[in-house]
C-alpha cells in the first residue's frame, strides 16, 4: 500500500465534499457578481466599468433612537404632510360655505360710447346739409344685494364640516400608521442586532476554534481529511449565516430610514 492512501469509500466521500464546497463557492461568486451589477446600475455605471469597494462592514450606531425617530416621522413624513394639507383645505371649505351663506352686495358701474347715424343728410340751422350722425355716451350703475332668508347655506356647510371631520380622522389614522411603522422597523432592527451579536460572540469564534482543533488533530494523525472537510463546511455555513445576519441589520437600518421618511443624519 502506498503512503497516504485512503480507502476508496473515504476517497469518494472526500471527493463529494470537495465538489460540494466548490459548487457552493461558484454560487457565492455568482451572487457577488449579480450584486456588483445591481450596485453599478444604482450608481449609474456601465456594466463593464471597474468597481472597487472600500472600507469594512462595521456597523455605525443609529443616529436616532426610537422616540426621536417617531417624532421626526410624525413631523416630516410626506404622506402626513399631504393628509394635513387635505384637512386644512377641508376646513377652508367650511369657511367658504359659511361666507356664501351671508348677505352679499355687488356694485356694478358701466360706460358705453356709441357712434350712431343714418345714410341721409339733414339741414343745419344755417340751411346747409350735413350727415345725420352723432356720438352718444351712456353711463350706468347698480347695486345687487343677496339676502339669504330661509337657509344660510346650511347644507353645503354641513357637507364641508363632514368632509373636514373625515380628513381629520385620516390624519389621525396616518399618525398611528407612521408610529406603528417606526416601531416595527426598530423592533426588526433590534432583533437583527441581537442575532448578529450571537454570531459574533458565541458562534463564529467557537466555530473557528473547532476548525483549528480538527486541523491540528489531523496534522497529528488523530483524524481524517474527511473530518477536516466537514468541519470546514460547517465553518463556511456559519460564515454565510453571519453574512446574512449582517445584511438583515443593514436592511433593518434602511427600513428605519424609510419609516422615518427622511435620511437619518
Amino acid at each position: 500500500m502506498r503512503q497516504g492512501a485512503a480507502p476508496s469509500l473515504d476517497e469518494g466521500l472526500q471527493l463529494v465534499e470537495v465538489n460540494r464546497l466548490d459548487a457552493s463557492r461558484q454560487l457565492a461568486q455568482s451572487r457577488v457578481e449579480i450584486a456588483g451589477l445591481q450596485l453599478k446600475l444604482l450608481a449609474g455605471m456601465a456594466p463593464d466599468a471597474p468597481l472597487a469597494l472600500k472600507g469594512g462592514l462595521a456597523l455605525a450606531p443609529l443616529p436616532l433612537d426610537r422616540a426621536d425617530a417617531t417624532q421626526r416621522a410624525v413631523r416630516d413624513r410626506p404622506d402626513l404632510a399631504v393628509a394635513r394639507g387635505e384637512a386644512a383645505m377641508a376646513a377652508a371649505m367650511i369657511r367658504k360655505e359659511q361666507a356664501d351663506g351671508r348677505w352679499d352686495a355687488t356694485i356694478n358701474v358701466g360706460y358705453q360710447r356709441q357712434d350712431f347715424g343714418f345714410a341721409l343728410n339733414g339741414l343745419t340751422a344755417s340751411g346747409t346739409q350735413r350727415p345725420i350722425q352723432d356720438v352718444f355716451h351712456y353711463f350706468g350703475g347698480g347695486v345687487s344685494i343677496v339676502l339669504p332668508v330661509r337657509n344660510r347655506n346650511e347644507g353645503n356647510v354641513a357637507a364641508a364640516t363632514a368632509a373636514t371631520r373625515a380628513a381629520e380622522r385620516r390624519v389621525e389614522f396616518a399618525v398611528l400608521t407612521v408610529q406603528q411603522e417606526v416601531g416595527a422597523a426598530f423592533t426588526q432592527y433590534e432583533a437583527a442586532r441581537r442575532s448578529l451579536e450571537i454570531y459574533e460572540r458565541g458562534v463564529r469564534d467557537v466555530s473557528r476554534r473547532n476548525l483549528d482543533v480538527i486541523r491540528q488533530a489531523y496534522q497529528l494523525g488523530r483524524g481524517s481529511l474527511l473530518d477536516v472537510i466537514a468541519e470546514q463546511r460547517r465553518f463556511i455555513e456559519v460564515e454565510n449565516g453571519y453574512t446574512d445576519a449582517l445584511k438583515q441589520v443593514y436592511d433593518a437600518a434602511v427600513g428605519i430610514e424609510r419609516a422615518v421618511g427622511t435620511l437619518a443624519r
